[in-house]
């Protein structure tokens, strides 16, 4: 009975070794970000105010990095009417790169006319 016992418990190191092999091929090292950094922030979970889905924002920001609150883990500074939990997984963030050449930036769209206090 003792060697049924070892045989499956044996079996069951080979198959979590071969697993674990198998897993790390195609892991990645994980981004790490510094407090004080500009970061995208994904889009995908978030509900803005837009009239549908398919019309909004893929990524959002770039907001400053705070600091590191765990593993992977990061404290953004958002926008101050959001009502949202400000720490984000490091999946979700994207590191912002300036634009090459100034004249790329364009310009807001002007707000919307108000006529008779309604939008046209």
């Amino acid at each position: 009975m003792a060697w049924i016992h070892k045989e499956t418990e044996q079996a069951l190191e080979e198959a979590a070794d071969h697993m674990k092999t198998q897993y790390d091929k195609h892991k990645r090292p994980a981004k790490e970000y510094a407090p004080g950094d500009k970061v995208w922030l994904d889009a995908t979970n978030l509900h803005l105010p837009r009239p549908k889905k398919k019309l909004d924002d893929k990524r959002v920001g770039p907001f400053l990095i705070l600091e590191k609150t765990g593993a992977s883990a990061y404290k953004l500074k958002l926008l101050p009417h959001w009502k949202i939990h400000p720490h984000f997984n490091e999946k979700l963030l994207t590191l912002f790169t300036p634009l090459t050449f100034p004249n790329q930036q364009q310009p807001p769209p002007p707000p919307p006319d108000l006529i008779d206090g309604e939008e046209e």
